[in-house]
Protein backbone atom coordinates (compact mmCIF):
# COMPACT_ATOMS: atom_id res chain seq x y z
CA UNK A 1 0.00 0.00 0.00
CA UNK A 2 1.06 3.55 -0.90
CA UNK A 3 2.00 5.98 1.97
CA UNK A 4 2.28 9.66 1.73
CA UNK A 5 5.80 10.94 2.77
CA UNK A 6 6.48 11.24 6.40
CA UNK A 7 9.00 13.93 5.86
CA UNK A 8 8.17 17.95 5.58
CA UNK A 9 10.43 20.06 3.49
CA UNK A 10 9.33 24.32 3.67
CA UNK A 11 6.69 23.71 6.51
CA UNK A 12 6.72 23.19 9.86
CA UNK A 13 7.70 19.87 11.59
CA UNK A 14 5.43 18.41 13.89
CA UNK A 15 8.93 16.68 14.98
CA UNK A 16 12.11 18.67 16.27
CA UNK A 17 15.56 16.83 15.16
CA UNK A 18 18.00 17.90 18.06
CA UNK A 19 17.81 21.30 19.17
CA UNK A 20 17.69 19.04 22.78
CA UNK A 21 20.06 22.57 24.23
CA UNK A 22 17.40 24.81 23.11
CA UNK A 23 14.27 22.88 23.89
CA UNK A 24 15.68 22.43 27.93
CA UNK A 25 16.45 26.39 27.99
CA UNK A 26 12.77 27.22 26.91
CA UNK A 27 11.50 24.67 28.57
CA UNK A 28 13.27 25.82 31.84
CA UNK A 29 11.96 29.64 31.07
CA UNK A 30 8.19 28.37 30.57
CA UNK A 31 8.16 26.45 33.89
CA UNK A 32 9.80 29.50 35.23
CA UNK A 33 6.79 32.03 34.32
CA UNK A 34 4.11 29.26 35.22
CA UNK A 35 5.62 28.00 38.69
CA UNK A 36 6.63 31.92 39.85
CA UNK A 37 4.10 33.96 37.74
CA UNK A 38 6.88 36.21 37.20
CA UNK A 39 7.84 38.11 33.88
CA UNK A 40 10.49 36.40 31.71
CA UNK A 41 13.30 38.99 32.10
CA UNK A 42 15.33 38.71 28.57
CA UNK A 43 13.86 37.99 25.10
CA UNK A 44 15.04 34.71 23.93
CA UNK A 45 16.29 34.82 20.40
CA UNK A 46 17.38 32.09 18.33
CA UNK A 47 19.13 32.68 15.45
CA UNK A 48 20.15 30.76 12.13
CA UNK A 49 20.33 30.91 8.57
CA UNK A 50 16.98 30.03 6.55
CA UNK A 51 16.25 26.28 6.11
CA UNK A 52 17.80 25.24 9.67
CA UNK A 53 14.12 24.84 11.51
CA UNK A 54 13.51 28.68 13.41
CA UNK A 55 10.16 28.48 12.52
CA UNK A 56 9.51 25.03 13.62
CA UNK A 57 11.25 25.54 16.89
CA UNK A 58 8.92 28.33 17.98
CA UNK A 59 6.42 26.62 17.15
CA UNK A 60 6.72 23.92 19.28
CA UNK A 61 7.42 26.48 21.61
CA UNK A 62 4.01 27.84 21.05
CA UNK A 63 2.81 24.34 22.05
CA UNK A 64 5.19 23.62 24.70
CA UNK A 65 3.56 27.03 26.52
CA UNK A 66 -0.01 26.05 25.43
CA UNK A 67 0.20 22.76 27.49
CA UNK A 68 1.33 24.46 30.41
CA UNK A 69 -2.24 27.25 29.79
CA UNK A 70 0.32 30.00 28.52
CA UNK A 71 -2.14 32.31 26.23
CA UNK A 72 0.24 32.60 22.78
CA UNK A 73 0.02 35.30 20.87
CA UNK A 74 2.25 34.77 17.49
CA UNK A 75 3.76 37.87 14.89
CA UNK A 76 4.96 37.07 11.58
CA UNK A 77 7.41 40.27 10.62
CA UNK A 78 7.54 41.70 7.56
CA UNK A 79 4.65 42.22 6.18
CA UNK A 80 3.26 44.83 8.75
CA UNK A 81 4.37 46.87 11.45
CA UNK A 82 5.14 44.47 14.44
CA UNK A 83 3.58 46.35 16.77
CA UNK A 84 0.56 46.92 15.45
CA UNK A 85 0.36 42.98 14.56
CA UNK A 86 0.78 42.42 18.15
CA UNK A 87 -2.36 44.67 18.95
CA UNK A 88 -4.68 43.25 16.03
CA UNK A 89 -4.03 39.73 17.19
CA UNK A 90 -4.48 40.65 20.84
CA UNK A 91 -7.86 42.19 19.54
CA UNK A 92 -8.66 39.11 17.86
CA UNK A 93 -7.55 37.10 20.95
CA UNK A 94 -10.06 38.99 23.01
CA UNK A 95 -13.13 38.05 21.32
CA UNK A 96 -15.15 40.97 22.48
CA UNK A 97 -13.66 40.89 26.38
CA UNK A 98 -11.14 43.45 25.43
CA UNK A 99 -11.53 45.85 28.63
CA UNK A 100 -11.34 48.98 27.64
CA UNK A 101 -8.02 50.47 27.84
CA UNK A 102 -7.58 47.46 25.55
CA UNK A 103 -9.99 49.56 23.45
CA UNK A 104 -8.28 52.90 23.30
CA UNK A 105 -4.74 51.61 22.50
CA UNK A 106 -6.46 49.73 19.36
CA UNK A 107 -8.52 52.62 18.61
CA UNK A 108 -5.57 54.69 18.55
CA UNK A 109 -4.14 52.23 16.14
CA UNK A 110 -6.81 52.26 13.57
CA UNK A 111 -7.03 56.33 13.49
CA UNK A 112 -3.87 55.47 11.23
CA UNK A 113 -4.64 51.99 9.66
CA UNK A 114 -7.70 49.31 9.68
CA UNK A 115 -7.16 46.04 10.52
CA UNK A 116 -7.76 42.58 9.02
CA UNK A 117 -7.24 39.40 9.47
CA UNK A 118 -5.28 36.94 7.68
CA UNK A 119 -3.12 33.34 7.61
CA UNK A 120 -0.53 33.77 9.17
CA UNK A 121 1.62 30.22 9.29
CA UNK A 122 -0.06 26.60 9.03
CA UNK A 123 -2.20 26.25 11.40
CA UNK A 124 -1.99 29.75 13.72
CA UNK A 125 -3.93 32.72 12.96
CA UNK A 126 -2.39 35.94 11.74
CA UNK A 127 -3.16 39.84 11.48
CA UNK A 128 -1.96 42.66 8.78
CA UNK A 129 -2.66 45.79 8.48
CA UNK A 130 -3.49 47.95 5.97
CA UNK A 131 -1.83 51.21 5.93
CA UNK A 132 -2.99 54.75 3.85
CA UNK A 133 -0.81 57.50 4.75
CA UNK A 134 -3.51 60.03 3.85
CA UNK A 135 -6.51 58.01 4.96
CA UNK A 136 -7.75 57.41 1.30
CA UNK A 137 -7.63 54.51 -1.32
CA UNK A 138 -5.37 54.42 -4.18
CA UNK A 139 -2.28 56.11 -2.44
CA UNK A 140 1.06 54.72 -1.82
CA UNK A 141 0.67 52.37 1.16
CA UNK A 142 3.62 52.46 4.21
CA UNK A 143 3.83 52.29 8.14
CA UNK A 144 1.98 55.78 8.90
CA UNK A 145 3.57 58.54 11.20
CA UNK A 146 2.24 57.87 14.60
CA UNK A 147 0.44 54.59 13.51
CA UNK A 148 2.94 52.77 16.15
CA UNK A 149 1.85 52.61 19.52
CA UNK A 150 4.53 54.14 22.02
CA UNK A 151 5.94 53.00 24.80
CA UNK A 152 3.38 53.57 27.58
CA UNK A 153 0.76 52.27 25.22
CA UNK A 154 2.72 49.48 24.46
CA UNK A 155 3.10 48.85 28.19
CA UNK A 156 -0.63 49.42 29.13
CA UNK A 157 -1.57 47.02 26.01
CA UNK A 158 0.45 44.13 27.12
CA UNK A 159 0.07 44.58 31.17
CA UNK A 160 -3.83 44.95 30.43
CA UNK A 161 -3.80 41.47 27.80
CA UNK A 162 -1.74 39.94 30.23
CA UNK A 163 -4.21 40.48 32.63
CA UNK A 164 -7.48 39.87 30.54
CA UNK A 165 -5.53 36.41 30.10
CA UNK A 166 -5.05 34.65 33.75
CA UNK A 167 -9.13 36.43 34.25
CA UNK A 168 -9.78 34.05 31.28
CA UNK A 169 -7.76 30.76 33.17
CA UNK A 170 -4.66 31.01 31.36
CA UNK A 171 -1.11 30.71 33.53
CA UNK A 172 0.49 34.06 31.51
CA UNK A 173 0.96 35.31 28.20
CA UNK A 174 3.98 35.00 25.54
CA UNK A 175 4.54 36.50 22.18
CA UNK A 176 6.00 34.67 19.71
CA UNK A 177 7.46 36.94 16.85
CA UNK A 178 8.73 34.93 13.71
CA UNK A 179 11.72 36.78 11.94
CA UNK A 180 12.57 39.27 13.92
CA UNK A 181 15.14 40.87 12.06
CA UNK A 182 12.37 42.27 9.16
CA UNK A 183 10.62 43.68 11.98
CA UNK A 184 10.33 47.65 11.97
CA UNK A 185 12.43 49.32 14.11
CA UNK A 186 10.32 51.82 16.09
CA UNK A 187 8.29 48.69 16.84
CA UNK A 188 11.30 47.21 18.41
CA UNK A 189 12.36 49.76 20.08
CA UNK A 190 9.06 50.62 21.71
CA UNK A 191 8.28 46.86 22.48
CA UNK A 192 11.87 46.71 24.16
CA UNK A 193 11.67 49.67 26.22
CA UNK A 194 8.58 48.88 27.80
CA UNK A 195 10.04 45.23 28.48
CA UNK A 196 12.91 46.86 30.15
CA UNK A 197 10.75 49.56 31.42
CA UNK A 198 8.51 46.06 32.68
CA UNK A 199 11.69 44.58 34.61
CA UNK A 200 11.56 47.55 37.04
CA UNK A 201 8.34 48.18 37.35
CA UNK A 202 6.03 45.12 37.02
CA UNK A 203 8.05 41.87 37.92
CA UNK A 204 5.01 40.33 39.05
CA UNK A 205 3.89 40.60 35.32
CA UNK A 206 3.38 36.40 33.92
CA UNK A 207 5.00 36.87 30.20
CA UNK A 208 7.73 36.37 28.15
CA UNK A 209 9.13 37.05 24.52
CA UNK A 210 10.55 34.46 22.01
CA UNK A 211 11.78 35.37 19.03
CA UNK A 212 14.09 33.65 15.60
CA UNK A 213 15.84 35.58 13.42
CA UNK A 214 18.64 35.21 10.39
CA UNK A 215 21.90 35.62 11.68
CA UNK A 216 22.66 38.81 11.57
CA UNK A 217 19.40 39.87 14.15
CA UNK A 218 21.99 40.61 17.15
CA UNK A 219 22.83 43.65 14.94
CA UNK A 220 19.86 45.10 13.77
CA UNK A 221 18.16 44.59 17.04
CA UNK A 222 20.73 46.22 18.97
CA UNK A 223 20.83 49.01 16.07
CA UNK A 224 17.19 49.94 17.06
CA UNK A 225 17.12 49.01 20.80
CA UNK A 226 20.65 49.43 22.24
CA UNK A 227 19.80 47.23 25.25
CA UNK A 228 22.28 43.93 24.29
CA UNK A 229 21.93 42.80 27.89
CA UNK A 230 17.82 41.94 27.33
CA UNK A 231 18.52 39.17 25.25
CA UNK A 232 19.23 35.86 25.50
CA UNK A 233 20.68 34.55 21.87
CA UNK A 234 21.04 31.04 20.79
CA UNK A 235 22.31 30.06 17.40
CA UNK A 236 20.81 27.14 15.73
CA UNK A 237 24.69 24.90 14.72
CA UNK A 238 24.37 22.24 11.90
CA UNK A 239 22.63 19.22 13.12
CA UNK A 240 25.13 16.18 14.14
CA UNK A 241 25.19 13.13 11.70
CA UNK A 242 23.68 10.93 14.76
CA UNK A 243 21.03 13.62 14.92
CA UNK A 244 20.39 13.50 10.68
CA UNK A 245 20.43 9.68 10.98
CA UNK A 246 17.51 9.54 13.86
CA UNK A 247 15.74 11.88 12.07
CA UNK A 248 15.15 10.34 8.87
CA UNK A 249 14.98 6.70 10.75
CA UNK A 250 12.38 7.63 13.14
CA UNK A 251 9.39 8.62 10.33
CA UNK A 252 9.82 6.20 8.13
CA UNK A 253 9.64 3.42 10.95
CA UNK A 254 6.37 5.30 12.29
CA UNK A 255 4.64 4.26 9.33
CA UNK A 256 6.84 0.67 9.17
CA UNK A 257 9.64 1.73 6.74
CA UNK A 258 13.07 0.99 7.23
CA UNK A 259 16.27 2.74 6.45
CA UNK A 260 19.41 0.64 5.58
CA UNK A 261 22.43 1.62 6.85
CA UNK A 262 24.38 2.94 3.48
CA UNK A 263 20.91 4.71 2.51
CA UNK A 264 21.25 6.48 6.15
CA UNK A 265 25.02 7.11 5.77
CA UNK A 266 24.56 8.95 1.90
CA UNK A 267 21.77 10.54 3.53
CA UNK A 268 23.48 12.27 6.20
CA UNK A 269 26.41 12.92 3.81
CA UNK A 270 24.05 15.11 1.70
CA UNK A 271 22.51 17.31 4.63
CA UNK A 272 25.87 18.32 6.21
CA UNK A 273 23.75 18.91 9.01
CA UNK A 274 21.05 20.91 7.02
CA UNK A 275 17.58 20.73 8.64
CA UNK A 276 15.87 21.66 5.48
CA UNK A 277 18.13 19.71 3.22
CA UNK A 278 17.46 16.87 5.66
CA UNK A 279 13.77 16.98 4.78
CA UNK A 280 13.97 17.68 1.14
CA UNK A 281 16.01 14.45 0.80
CA UNK A 282 14.02 12.13 3.07
CA UNK A 283 10.99 13.44 0.77
CA UNK A 284 12.48 12.88 -2.67
CA UNK A 285 14.26 9.43 -1.45
CA UNK A 286 10.47 8.48 0.06
CA UNK A 287 8.89 9.20 -3.52
CA UNK A 288 11.76 7.28 -5.71
CA UNK A 289 11.50 4.01 -3.32
CA UNK A 290 7.41 4.11 -5.12
CA UNK A 291 5.65 5.59 -1.76
CA UNK A 292 6.83 2.59 0.04
CA UNK A 293 3.99 0.41 2.33
CA UNK A 294 4.82 -1.04 5.38
CA UNK A 295 7.32 -3.82 5.71
CA UNK A 296 9.40 -1.79 2.74
CA UNK A 297 13.13 -1.17 2.91
CA UNK A 298 14.64 2.55 1.88
CA UNK A 299 18.27 1.53 0.35
CA UNK A 300 21.45 3.39 -0.75
CA UNK A 301 20.23 3.27 -4.50
CA UNK A 302 16.48 5.29 -3.64
CA UNK A 303 18.79 7.63 -2.43
CA UNK A 304 21.16 8.27 -5.29
CA UNK A 305 18.57 7.81 -7.62
CA UNK A 306 16.72 10.59 -5.55
CA UNK A 307 19.53 12.71 -6.36
CA UNK A 308 18.56 14.89 -9.70
CA UNK A 309 15.11 15.62 -7.55
CA UNK A 310 16.79 16.93 -4.80
CA UNK A 311 19.13 19.35 -7.00
CA UNK A 312 16.05 20.52 -8.51
CA UNK A 313 14.24 21.11 -5.42
CA UNK A 314 17.12 22.70 -3.92
CA UNK A 315 17.37 25.47 -7.00
CA UNK A 316 15.92 28.05 -5.00
CA UNK A 317 19.09 27.72 -2.43
CA UNK A 318 22.46 28.15 -4.50
CA UNK A 319 24.10 28.21 -0.63
CA UNK A 320 22.89 24.78 -0.43
CA UNK A 321 23.93 22.82 -3.60
CA UNK A 322 23.82 19.01 -3.15
CA UNK A 323 27.51 17.41 -3.08
CA UNK A 324 28.09 13.59 -4.75
CA UNK A 325 28.30 11.55 -1.49
CA UNK A 326 31.24 11.21 0.53
CA UNK A 327 31.51 8.22 2.56
CA UNK A 328 34.60 8.70 4.30
CA UNK A 329 33.28 11.17 7.08
CA UNK A 330 34.28 9.28 10.35
CA UNK A 331 31.57 10.51 12.09
CA UNK A 332 28.58 8.79 10.11
CA UNK A 333 31.04 5.53 8.74
CA UNK A 334 32.77 4.28 11.63
CA UNK A 335 31.16 1.17 12.83
CA UNK A 336 29.24 1.46 15.91
CA UNK A 337 28.00 4.90 14.91
CA UNK A 338 24.79 6.05 15.64
CA UNK A 339 23.64 5.42 11.96
CA UNK A 340 24.76 1.73 12.52
CA UNK A 341 22.86 0.90 15.69
CA UNK A 342 19.67 2.88 14.56
CA UNK A 343 19.54 0.59 11.67
CA UNK A 344 20.26 -2.34 13.84
CA UNK A 345 18.19 -1.49 16.19
CA UNK A 346 15.20 -0.92 13.15
CA UNK A 347 16.22 -4.61 12.26
CA UNK A 348 15.25 -6.07 15.10
CA UNK A 349 12.20 -4.21 14.93
CA UNK A 350 12.73 -2.16 18.41
CA UNK A 351 9.87 0.81 18.49
CA UNK A 352 10.73 4.13 17.04
CA UNK A 353 10.31 5.93 20.47
CA UNK A 354 12.94 3.42 21.77
CA UNK A 355 15.56 4.31 18.81
CA UNK A 356 19.11 5.35 20.52
CA UNK A 357 18.79 9.30 20.67
CA UNK A 358 21.95 11.74 19.73
CA UNK A 359 24.34 12.42 22.60
CA UNK A 360 24.74 16.48 22.16
CA UNK A 361 27.81 17.51 23.83
CA UNK A 362 28.22 20.91 25.45
CA UNK A 363 30.24 23.70 23.63
CA UNK A 364 32.18 26.50 24.60
CA UNK A 365 29.97 28.82 26.56
CA UNK A 366 27.26 25.86 26.89
CA UNK A 367 26.35 24.30 30.43
CA UNK A 368 24.54 20.71 29.50
CA UNK A 369 21.35 21.69 31.27
CA UNK A 370 21.21 25.63 30.26
CA UNK A 371 21.98 26.31 26.75
CA UNK A 372 23.52 28.76 25.49
CA UNK A 373 24.99 31.47 27.86
CA UNK A 374 26.13 34.57 26.47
Amino acid sequence: MDQPSPYSPGAITPRIAGRNQQRAAIDERLDYLKSFQRLIPQTRVDTGPSGTGKTSLLWHTQQRARRRGVATVWAQCGAAPLLPTIAGQLGQASDGQSTGRIRRVLNSIREHGAFKVKAGVPGVAGAEVEWSREGRPGVERGPASGAIPSIAQTEDLLSTATELARKQGHTGLVLLIDDIDQADAASVRNLFYAWENFQRERPDLPAGIFATGLPHTRAVLSQAAPIADRFAYSDLEPLSPDTVAVALARPAQDVGVLWDHDALRTASDLTRGHPHVLQVIGDETWKTAGYPGPGARITDHHVRAALPAVSRAMQARPDLQIQPPQHDVPAIARPGSLAERVAQAQRSGVPAAQLPRPVQHPTPGQRPDRGLER
